[in-house]
């Protein structure tokens, strides 16, 4: 008999599919606004390369000249890919791979690293998504793709310019609620596998300009799903259907208002999970385990004159991470701690000549945890100062100067913290780029800095930083005017990693710090464009190189790779326009073979497997401007091939692979609205 609290696949289908039906048709109405169809049909390669980010410089630059690996993927992308969250989005950028922690929540690992705890740092409009116990970020039908305007990634540390959860990549998500943004969108997606109901959920989104110096959006995410349609079976044999056992329901409001310099932004982001997976062995019974996160933030960007801007900010943010009030307060299934954070910052930047921009800033943070447990006598004294709530000061001071030269362009930029529980950190950088006629060339050097958490200082009060060690180069070159090739080479040596432990036998947690670990490798990425056309092609690669003295995330037998994620990634992503508005997209992620534990023998020593190589083959129809301009429609399938890619746990954990989900069959539905009318002119 199927839990009664999973999702009904037949009753929540039908549901989906006549929402999903009833879009256009309560919105017929309103089509003599209809904003003029995006055309999509011309793929250009100057518009991939002027594109500008902001993300590892802070003063908008090409991806050419940015002092950073980077990698921008803008909203037409993300359409035509048929990718409906950050993971499916990720997965196709150089470097990343996704894991399982624990309780069926999935990870980012990145360069052969789990980046998991306190290493990617993810900021959606700015806001940190990182959680406050931990520092780690669920990804799984999490952050929306509809929502979103572009992606920009720095495939390599911003320490200097983000603090101690940018250790190893930052993934900035700019969402649409925007200056760009004037009118409404809605939307809804279906996917359903040939044994239960993948996910259902629905988008809505207004925004626009009631007078020029103003702006007012909103956003809005519903979503219905379960990890998988598979079956887990943990160390010991017993075996669940993850249809019954799990779901994810992930809820997103984000509302911002501008005017004349001020921004006042709210965001509240729930997501609530089930899992039936604990450590090791299955549980008797689904428990919740949700992530709740509440933000806040209100800034002025002051200009005291055209080449100088100052900017002070305050932002406050409310975490129930790991929340699991349904467990059992005897063990570690329970918890429900509140982690609440008020940072200000005062930022300056100058444009000091037509050559020289310089960029400064200060931040004072104070954290604050809570223990909520009604379980006083299982929780007595839950924090190390011996009470039930504790406060922990972070300062920060930082700056950066860009330079432009007709023989090159040099960034070199610093970051101070000074954390009273841990100390302090220093985190330089230095890149030189040169771009000359197709051609253009970079060299990078960062040392950045993984802070522990909260939960990591409270398991372990001696624990210290970690710091890391990054070289990077990267070449690129024009080929004609249709093509873009890149490619770059990246050394990272960890010290003094932050690895957590697990003592079966006592059942206790803890964090240790270890010697070393890293790695070293290549990636390298060919764009081609041409009308109608587009193709992108990449390919990874790492090898740890001798630096990994963690047996926690050692394969017995090779010493060149780290458990869970593969040496080798290949990635395509195309399309084809046959017909103006028809776009006709597959795409492709090859991820070779992987290691990972999967049994334990009668003694309790866990087994080693290696798991065979994995080929994701999706393909995605989208046709915009059916019937009415402003609808469009999109039909595909992902993991076409119906492979069994698991998620893997990146260290010695004591748990199992957890399975993905199999052949998915996806419909998406979206309209999209005027804008707001001003005087004499249609927004």
């Amino acid at each position: 008999m199927k839990n009664p609290n999973a999702i009904s696949r037949s009753s929540s289908f039908g549901k989906a599919v006549m929402a999903a039906l009833l879009i256009p048709s309560l919105t017929a109405a309103m089509t003599a606004q209809a904003a003029q169809k995006e055309d999509i049909t011309q793929f250009s390669l100057e518009d991939l390369l002027k594109a500008e980010t902001t993300v590892a410089s802070e003063k908008p630059m090409t991806r050419r000249e940015t002092p950073g690996v980077v990698t921008l993927i803008t909203r037409e992308e993300i359409q035509r890919s048929g990718a409906r969250d950050l993971e499916e989005i990720l997965l196709m950028v150089p470097g990343f791979y996704f894991g399982v922690d624990v309780h069926s929540v999935i990870g980012a690992g990145f360069r052969g690293n789990w980046g998991h705890e306190g290493k990617i740092l993810v900021l959606v409009d700015g806001q940190e998504m990182n959680e406050g116990s931990y520092t780690t970020t669920q990804f799984g039908q999490h952050f929306p793709a509809d929502v979103i305007e572009k992606v920009e990634i720095i495939r390599g540390p911003g320490s200097a310019l983000y603090g101690g959860a940018a250790e190893l990549a930052v993934i900035n998500v700019t969402t649409r609620i925007g200056a760009d943004f004037d009118g409404s969108f809605v939307s809804a997606n279906v996917g359903a596998t040939a044994d239960a109901l993948a996910r259902h959920n629905y988008t809505g989104i207004i925004g626009g300009k009631p007078t020029d110096d103003s702006y007012v959006g909103a956003s809005f995410h519903l979503g219905r799903g379960v990890h998988s349609d598979r079956n887990y079976t943990d160390f010991y044999g017993t075996t669940v259907n993850m249809e019954d056992a799990s779901f994810l329901n992930p809820v997103n409001v984000n509302l911002k208002g501008e005017y004349k310099g001020f921004r006042l932004r709210f965001m509240l982001d729930h997501y609530s999970t089930r899992h039936q997976d604990s450590f090791d062995a299955v549980l008797p019974a689904p428990i919740h385990n949700d992530f709740h996160s509440y933000f806040t933030d209100v800034s002025y960007a002051w200009k005291p004159a055209d080449s100088v801007t100052i900017t002070p900010l305050f932002n406050y943010r409310r975490q129930h991470p790991w929340n699991s009030p349904d467990g059992d307060p005897a063990t570690a299934e329970y918890y429900e701690r509140t982690v609440d954070r008020y940072q200000g910052s005062l930022k300056g930047a100058w444009q000091a000549t037509d050559e020289l921009h310089l960029t400064a800033g200060t931040m004072l943070e104070f954290t604050h945890a809570t223990e909520d447990s009604r379980y006083q006598s299982t929780f007595p004294a839950s924090f190390v100062n011996g009470r039930r709530s504790i406060t922990y000061r972070n300062v920060a001071v930082y700056g950066q100067g860009l330079f432009r030269h007709e023989i090159a362009n040099v960034t070199a930029g610093l970051r101070f913290e000074n954390h009273e529980q841990y100390g302090s950190s220093f985190a330089p950088r230095v890149a030189i780029t040169r771009a000359f006629g197709p051609f253009y060339l970079k060299g990078l050097y960062s040392r950045a800095f993984r802070s522990p958490s909260l939960e990591n200082i409270e398991l372990s009060p001696a624990i210290q930083q970690e710091k890391t060690n990054v070289f990077e180069a990267e070449g690129g070159v024009e080929i004609g005017s249709y093509g873009l090739f890149s490619v770059n080479f990246f050394d990272i040596t960890i010290e003094k990693p932050i690895v957590y432990n697990f003592d079966p036998v006592t059942s206790t947690e803890s964090y240790q710090n270890f010697n070393k670990t890293g790695s070293r490798g290549v990636e390298s990425e060919l764009s081609l464009r041409h009308d109608r056309v587009y193709a992108s092609a990449t390919y990874s690669f790492y090898h740890t190189a001798g630096k990994n003295r963690v047996p926690a995330y050692q394969i017995p037998g090779r010493s060149d790779m780290l458990l869970a994620f593969p040496g080798h990634k290949i990635t395509f992503n195309g399309g084809v326009v046959p017909l103006e508005g028809l776009s006709i997209n597959p795409s492709l992620v090859f991820m070779s073979a992987r290691y990972g534990y999967g049994a334990v023998t009668g003694g309790g020593t866990q087994l080693i497997r290696k798991y065979d190589p994995v080929t994701l083959l999706n393909l995605f129809v989208r046709y915009d401007g059916l019937f009415i301009p402003p609808l469009s429609v999109g039909a595909g399938i992902r993991n076409l091939l119906n492979e069994n890619a698991v998620y893997i746990q990146p260290y010695d954990g004591y748990h199992p692979p957890l399975p993905g989900q199999s052949r998915e069959f996806i419909f998406h539905l979206s309209l999209q609205m005027d804008g707001w009318r001003r005087t004499g002119e249609s927004g």
